[in-house]
C-alpha cells in the first residue's frame, strides 16, 4: 500500500508536466489529440463532447504524454510543413462533388491551423517549453508549503572550536555562510551536500559570512588528519538490518570492490551491523589501518561478500566548526524568498549530479528510475510515519514532490533527441538559420533519440529490480 503513494506522486509530476504542453497547446490554437498518464494500454478514458479531446489513464504509470495534432507527421522535403494533408480534388465539375471538395477543403483549413507543426515558431517553442516549466511551478509551490510549515535552516554557524583555524581567521557563532571553499551555498543542506560531495580543500579555505547584514571574507588553513578509508556513505535502513550505502564514492576502495550505491551492509568482517551506531562502534574498536577487511553486503535477496577490500590513506581537512540546523520560521515575505532558495537548491542539486555523471563521481549505477523513486518515495513516508508523525512525514512527501518535479524539469531541458530541451534547440537553430531543420533529419533524430531514451530507463528499471529484489 505504502508504494501506491510513490506511485501517485510520480503520476502527480508527470500529469503536471503534460499539463503544461495541453495548456499552452490549446492557448497558442494547437489541436490536443489525447492527454494521458502512463502509457501503454488505456485503462481509464473519456472523449469530451465539447472538445474531443481524450483523456486516459494507461497501464503502466511511469510516463505521460499530451499528443498533438501533426506533432509527429513530417514530410521529406526540407521546409515542408510536416503535416500530412492531402489537397482535394476542385478539377471535378459536378456540384455535388464540388460540396464535397470544399468541405474537405475547409476541414484541410481546420487541420492546417490546428497543427503542432504549422504553428508559429515561438508558439511550438511556448508549448513545448510549458512542460518543464510546470514542473518547476510545481517544485515551487510545494517548496513554498515546506518553508511555510516548517521554516528555513539557513548555513548559520551554531559554534566555532577554541584555538582551531577557524576562530583564528574570525568565523564566528551566528555567522551566514554563502560560500565555501569556492562554492556558493544556498542553504544548510546545500553545505552539508558540497561537503560530501567536494570534501574541503587541504591547503587554503575561502569562506564568505553575512555578519549584520554584510558580507565578509575569511580565509584560513584548515587542520588535517590522515585516515584509512573505504570511500562510502551511508545511512539507516527502515528496519535497522544494516547501513545503506548513499554514494560509494570516486576511485574508492569499496567501488573497485563491486560495491554500489543501495547495498546494504550487514557485516564487517564478520561482525553484525544492524545501523549507523553499530558501524560507528565497530569503527572506534576495529579502526581501519590499511589491513584488508571482509565486508557482507545484501543487494535485494542477494548476498554479496567483498573480500580483502584495503582501506586507502586519506588526508583529510578537519572543519572545526558547527552548522546550526534548526529551521527559523519564516513570514510571508521569507516564506515567498525561501522557497524560491529550496527550489534553487534542488535544481543546482541535479546539475551537480549530472556534472558527478561525466566527470566519474557517480555512475549509472547510482541513479534509480521509477521503481526506485516508487519504493523511495514509500519507504521514506512508511518510516517517517513510524519513528516521526504522519504530519512529519506528509512534508517529507512534499519535498521529495519538490525534488521529483525540479528534477524532471531540469532533465528535460537537456539539449538531447526525444526530450523537450532537444526540440528547444531545434528550435533555435531554426531560427538562426532563418528556415526549418530538414523534417527527414528530425524524424531520424527523434527515433534515435527516443529509442537510445528508452534503452536507457529499461536498463536503470532492470537495475532498480535487481537491486530490490
Amino acid at each position: 500500500m505504502r508504494y501506491l503513494l510513490g506511485i501517485l506522486l510520480l503520476g502527480v509530476v508527470i500529469l503536471f508536466h503534460e499539463f503544461g504542453h495541453y495548456l499552452a497547446a490549446r492557448k497558442n490554437g494547437v489541436t490536443v489529440i489525447e492527454l494521458s498518464v502512463g502509457f501503454g494500454p488505456r485503462i481509464l478514458s473519456h472523449v469530451s463532447r465539447k472538445s474531443g479531446i481524450r483523456y486516459s489513464w494507461k497501464l503502466i504509470p511511469f510516463g505521460g504524454s499530451c499528443e498533438m495534432l501533426g506533432e509527429s507527421d513530417y514530410e521529406e522535403e526540407e521546409g515542408g510543413s510536416g503535416e500530412k494533408v492531402s489537397s482535394p480534388d476542385v478539377k471535378d465539375n459536378s456540384s455535388e462533388d464540388n460540396n464535397k471538395n470544399r468541405e474537405a477543403a475547409g476541414r484541410n483549413e481546420d487541420q492546417l491551423r490546428g497543427s503542432f507543426q504549422n504553428a508559429a515558431l515561438w508558439r511550438r517553442a511556448v508549448i513545448v517549453a510549458a512542460g518543464p516549466v510546470f514542473n518547476f511551478i510545481l517544485a515551487l509551490i510545494a517548496a513554498f508549503i515546506i518553508v511555510a510549515a516548517t521554516g528555513e535552516t539557513r548555513a548559520i554557524v551554531g559554534a566555532v572550536e577554541a584555538g582551531s583555524p577557524e576562530e583564528a581567521a574570525g568565523m564566528q557563532a551566528g555567522d551566514e555562510i554563502v560560500r565555501f571553499d569556492g562554492r556558493h551555498v544556498l542553504n544548510a543542506q546545500d553545505l552539508y551536500l558540497n561537503l560530501v560531495l567536494y570534501g574541503t580543500s587541504t591547503d587554503n579555505v575561502d569562506v564568505t559570512v553575512k555578519r549584520d547584514g554584510k558580507k565578509i571574507n575569511l580565509s584560513y588553513t584548515p587542520e588535517t588528519q590522515t585516515r584509512w578509508l573505504l570511500g562510502f556513505n551511508y545511512g539507516d535502513t527502515s528496519d535497522d538490518s544494516g547501513v545503506q550505502i548513499t554514494q560509494v564514492q570516486k576511485g574508492s576502495a569499496l567501488r573497485d570492490a563491486g560495491a554500489e550505491t543501495g547495498d546494504v551492509i550487514t557485516s564487517i568482517n564478520g561482525v553484525e551491523i544492524s545501523d549507523s551506531e553499530a558501524l560507528s562502534d565497530y569503527l572506534k574498536e576495529n579502526p581501519l589501518d590499511g589491513s584488508p577487511v571482509s565486508i557482507t553486503a545484501r543487494r535485494g535477496s542477494r548476498t554479496i561478500t567483498f573480500e580483502d577490500v584495503i582501506p586507502r590513506k586519506t588526508v583529510q581537512a578537519v572543519n572545526q566548526f558547527s552548522v546550526n540546523w534548526t529551521p527559523e520560521k519564516q513570514n510571508f515575505a521569507g516564506v515567498i524568498k525561501y522557497g524560491f532558495v529550496e527550489l534553487g537548491y534542488w535544481t543546482a542539486t541535479v546539475w551537480k549530479t549530472l556534472k558527478g555523471l561525466f566527470s566519474g563521481m557517480f555512475t549509472v549505477n547510482d541513479f534509480s528510475g521509477p521503481v526506485g523513486i516508487v519504493k523511495m518515495v514509500g519507504d521514506t513516508y512508511a518510516e517517517t510515519v513510524q519513528k516521526v508523525s504522519v504530519t512529519a512525514a506528509l512534508i517529507t512527501l512534499l519535498e521529495m514532490l519538490c525534488m521529483i518535479s525540479a528534477n524532471l524539469g531540469v532533465m528535460n531541458l537537456l539539449p538531447l533527441p526525444a526530450l523537450d530541451g532537444g526540440k528547444l534547440f531545434s528550435y533555435l537553430v531554426e531560427a538562426v538559420r532563418g528556415k526549418p531543420m530538414s523534417q527527414k533529419v528530425l524524424y531520424y533524430v527523434e527515433v534515435t533519440g527516443f529509442t537510445i531514451l528508452m534503452a536507457f530507463a529499461v536498463y536503470i528499471t532492470i537495475n532498480d529490480l535487481l537491486r530490490y529484489i
